[in-house]
């Protein structure tokens, strides 16, 4: 049994109905400028590029055994290692 009463379900009237689409579409949201755009497009597209081109030369170093140019802290000639406790 149920104890209390049903919900009714209030109806909003036809005029307020039509002013909320409405609203809607006055909403319009501001384009990017091309320029911009194309600007991004051009920088992500360098972007990777250059990367693409870092690490292909960073395999081909690998590969081919030139890890004392790979590595700036073996040249340092600082002396400090883990192996050298005594």
């Amino acid at each position: 049994m149920s104890q209390g009463k049903l919900k009714v379900k209030t109806k909003v009237p036809k005029a307020v109905r039509k002013k909320t689409i409405l609203k809607r579409d006055d909403r319009s949201v501001p384009r990017k400028a091309k320029a911009i755009t194309v600007k991004q497009k051009i920088k992500h597209n360098l972007e990777k590029n250059i990367r693409a081109k870092i690490e292909e030369e960073m395999r081909s170093r690998a590969s081919h055994g030139d890890s004392k140019s790979l590595s700036k802290t073996q040249s340092s000639g600082s002396g400090h290692s883990k192996n050298n406790k005594k």
